[in-house]
């Protein structure tokens, strides 16, 4: 990851943390929460493939994350 700010990759992980603390749903048995599907769906409306940098491919994710 050349040339990424270190405070993107230190916020990456910290929401990757984030992420992956969820609670299982009890009733339901699901485990994704709404919040956690709502950003999934985001996540996969962004076209990575016509971002040509990796720099901007990861500030798209950050946008999408809220840690930019």
């Amino acid at each position: 990851m050349a040339n990424v700010p270190p405070s993107v990759i230190a916020n990456a992980k910290r929401k990757g943390k984030e992420l992956e603390n969820f609670e299982y749903g009890k009733s339901t048995g699901q485990h994704k929460t709404k919040s956690s599907k709502e950003i999934i769906k985001r996540l996969k409306e962004v076209p990575l493939k016509s971002i040509p940098t990796s720099e901007g491919k990861l500030v798209a994710l950050g946008r999408v994350l809220g840690i930019i």
